[in-house]
């Protein structure tokens, strides 16, 4: 996952979707634009989304069609702050997605994540739950304690 911006674990593909170079100067907005005018362009909200829109924005908004689980890779400055991400959850995530889920956390073992999820819009601000990380490494603990909060079957 290093090199990726981000990652999409979706209920229809068999892999997790990689998207855009970490490295180059293009926004995390952006990728996110770009997968949804691959993947949704009959869908007239999400093509409303635009450059001018917060990636957090863009990705609640994939949590609401196909159940998308999204990962944002956050990392700046690795030697200072070490690798970081954010997942975004869905409200209803599949058996394949879970699993697809755990094997994706072995590829950021080594990240420390924040996890999103029950996302609500207030007076036009988006608001959500969030679990966080204690240390880099402990992905797969947290996706335990997430799906222990959501009341779903854990998949390890």
């Amino acid at each position: 996952m290093d090199n990726y911006k981000l990652a999409i674990i979706n209920n229809k593909d068999n892999n997790v979707n990689r998207r855009g170079s970490i490295n180059d100067g293009d926004l995390h907005i952006n990728c996110l634009i770009s997968y949804i005018r691959e993947k949704y362009c009959d869908n007239k909200l999400l093509m409303q989304l635009n450059d001018q829109h917060t990636p957090d924005t863009a990705a609640y908004y994939l949590t609401l069609f196909d159940n998308n689980i999204l990962f944002l890779n956050t990392t700046h400055n690795v030697e200072k702050y070490g690798r970081t991400g954010i997942f975004f959850m869905p409200d209803d995530i599949s058996d394949y997605q879970r699993e697809m889920l755990y094997e994706f956390a072995d590829d950021i073992h080594d990240y420390s994540v924040d996890i999103a999820y029950d996302f609500e819009v207030e007076n036009g601000f988006l608001n959500a739950s969030e679990l966080r990380s204690s240390k880099a490494g402990d992905i797969k603990d947290l996706l335990d304690t997430y799906f222990e909060k959501k009341n779903i079957n854990k998949v390890r």
